[in-house]
């Protein structure tokens, strides 16, 4: 069964082809935009582990401290993220003490003395 228009429908749905093809082409530059978006906070979380191993792989002693490289880089990420002690022990699994006895290990391996120093040698390339 066919259906038919009349002229008047035709006119109506003409007259609204120009907005729905406009409001398609907001809708597709929005998705395009939260889709960079995305990609720009992965590549900015990748940067900050990439950072984190590298200073993990200088100077820091890890046997001799007695944590594991996921514990150390995972307080490390959570360090440059600005989270606090207890939101980094609840990311990892791990106690506060825990957290605070990696983060000693990690001043005493590096020669920092605040977080804000110790975030700063982990975004410099280490050997520099």
């Amino acid at each position: 069964m066919a259906i038919t228009l009349s002229d008047a429908s035709r006119e109506a749905i003409d007259s609204l082809l120009p907005a729905l093809r406009r409001d398609l082409d907001r809708i597709n530059a929005e998705i395009q935009r939260l889709r960079l978006r995305g990609e720009k906070q992965i590549a900015e979380r990748e940067a900050k582990l990439k950072s984190a191993r590298k200073l993990l792989q200088g100077p820091v002693k890890r046997k001799a401290a007695g944590f594991s490289m996921r514990h150390m880089q995972g307080v490390l990420l959570g360090i440059t993220q600005g989270h606090s002690t207890r939101q980094i022990g609840q990311t990892l699994g791990i106690s506060k003490t825990q957290v605070k006895r990696v983060v000693r290990g990690l001043f005493q391996n590096t020669g920092a003395k605040t977080r804000a120093e110790l975030v700063a040698k982990s975004k410099r390339p280490v050997g520099l």
